[in-house]
């Protein structure tokens, strides 16, 4: 998805300038940040990869097991 920032009527050097510019930037630094981690862990994790027909609760516990790997 691609989110366009509102047009706000204040002027700015690239930083937001009204609360919807503000949560579209939040929002898309948060989503590349969730995108970077993914790639990266899919990288070095590659059972990420594979679509597998597990629970809900066991692919969270899956990912937390792989995030505390990795940060060890």
């Amino acid at each position: 998805h691609h989110y366009h920032m509102f047009k706000c009527n204040a002027p700015g050097a690239g930083t937001p300038r009204c609360p919807k510019e503000l949560f579209n930037h939040r929002h898309s630094s948060l989503q590349n940040a969730v995108e970077r981690t993914s790639g990266m862990l899919k990288g070095r994790f590659s059972t990420l990869k594979m679509q597998v027909q597990y629970l809900f609760q066991k692919k969270v516990q899956t990912v937390l097991v792989i995030c505390v790997l990795h940060t060890s």
